[in-house]
């Protein structure tokens, strides 16, 4: 049996390789084209989808509010919600270099993910290998100059730590970067719905405290999932279908947009991404969840929100936990 004293020597050492390996490799976070081989990210794909396939969770495939209008070999800056409390979408979606067959999207694509998971052995290959880059600004503006189309998740952390199964919600970040950015490089904007993704997996009462808790201090959430004998439980019997909308126009580049034109740009982003929730939500949601509809927290400030649809909320405060939680976006 090993000692206490060898343990903690093995320890120091692999944490000692990794950041050698990380240092050496920090590269690799800005390399836009595939990384990696083949094998690697479709086996991985093949792994998860019959993880999944255990609780009933599968892919349902893509609607669309209007696809005749959707230029598939256009640059686009995707943004699919809510963020869910473990993102499941792009796991079922799979590597971004299958993005034609998955998503009938023809350009070049790259995934926004939290910086955090690239500091995860393992985690961390399959990122890369799947496309995903770290959500960092630059790295997101190199993408979209390259031209990429980018995929991100707005809502980040602090959506995921408020995620409620038994309410659609959104929380627009603070800084609208993904709109900012779009602005900035002249690149439409793809609103999309990701239903049933709230419900893939189920959390204890205390579950959520503790991620809210843990993502202010760590910027890193720890959520237990709800389990049996032990073991966390697996993936709910759900279908997670994917609703596209129609692409919202931001005009030629701007490299600093004024907050109205954001607000303006925002409004009519809201305003699709509300088209796709209500064409699809009885077809994809429980029924006492569709009634309920859907509601947009805004966490930011705009000098001009009267533009906004009336149905957002512009949260006028900040709670403790809304001024410390860092986000990806």
């Amino acid at each position: 049996m090993l000692s206490l004293t060898v343990i903690f020597a093995l320890f120091i050492a692999f944490l000692a390789f990794w950041v050698v390996y990380l240092w050496r490799t920090a590269s690799h976070l800005t390399y836009l084209d595939d990384w990696g081989p083949d094998w690697f990210a479709y086996g991985v794909r093949w792994c998860l989808l019959r993880f999944f396939g255990l609780g009933g969770l599968r892919f349902g495939g893509m609607v669309c509010v209007d696809e005749k209008n959707w230029d598939l070999d256009r640059q686009y800056l995707v943004s699919w919600h809510p963020h869910g409390i473990y993102t499941v979408l792009p796991f079922l979606v799979g590597p971004l270099r299958m993005i034609e067959t998955t998503c009938k999207i023809r350009t070049k694509a790259v995934g926004a993910v939290a910086s955090s998971l690239f500091y995860v052995p393992l985690l961390r290959e399959i990122c890369l290998c799947w496309g995903a880059r770290p959500a960092d600004r630059e790295i997101l503006s190199m993408a979209l100059k390259n031209g990429r189309t980018l995929f991100i998740t707005p809502g980040g952390i602090y959506e995921q730590v408020h995620t409620d199964p038994k309410q659609e919600q959104l929380y627009l970040p603070k800084r609208l970067g993904w709109i900012r950015l779009a602005i900035e490089h002249g690149v439409p904007l793809l609103p999309s719905y990701s239903f049933e993704e709230t419900r893939a997996f189920s959390v204890p009462e205390w579950g959520m405290r503790l991620a809210r808790y843990t993502a202010r201090k760590m910027n890193f959430p720890i959520i237990p999932l709800r389990g049996r004998w032990g073991l966390p439980q697996i993936p709910n019997p759900v279908t997670i279908t994917l609703g596209i909308g129609r692409p919202v126009e931001v005009g030629e580049p701007d490299p600093n947009p004024s907050d109205e034109k954001v607000a303006k740009v925002l409004a009519t982003y809201l305003e699709h991404l509300q088209e796709v929730f209500d064409m699809f939500k009885d077809q994809s949601l429980p029924p006492e969840v569709a009634k309920k509809g859907l509601v947009v927290h805004m966490r930011g400030h705009l000098s001009n929100t009267a533009v906004l649809p009336k149905y957002v909320d512009v949260m006028n405060t900040h709670t403790h936990q809304d001024s410390k939680t860092k986000k990806a976006s």
